[in-house]
């Protein structure tokens, strides 16, 4: 599964891409990704403050294996007793 590009040397060099399927692909190509992402971006823009100031929780019982799809993967942050 190598990408390659001829170079017309005696070697191929890699094709290197940084892209990792960002919201804003290399080619200007705007992703699905890019409105999700937006909303949030907007949402802590505006409430931002009240998130941050919030304490994280997180559950006691963590998955033992990434294969392990019994154990939720939740964590929350709230404003509380």
């Amino acid at each position: 599964m190598q990408e390659s590009k001829a170079t017309g040397y005696n070697n191929d060099l890699p094709v290197k891409s940084y892209d990792f399927q960002t919201c804003i692909r290399q080619s200007g190509e705007i992703n699905e990704s890019y409105g999700r992402l937006k909303k949030i971006h907007l949402m802590l823009q505006d409430f931002g403050e009240i998130v941050a100031s919030s304490r994280p929780y997180f559950p006691l019982e963590k998955p033992e294996t990434a294969e392990d799809m019994t154990t939720p993967r939740v964590s929350v942050r709230y404003n509380g007793n």
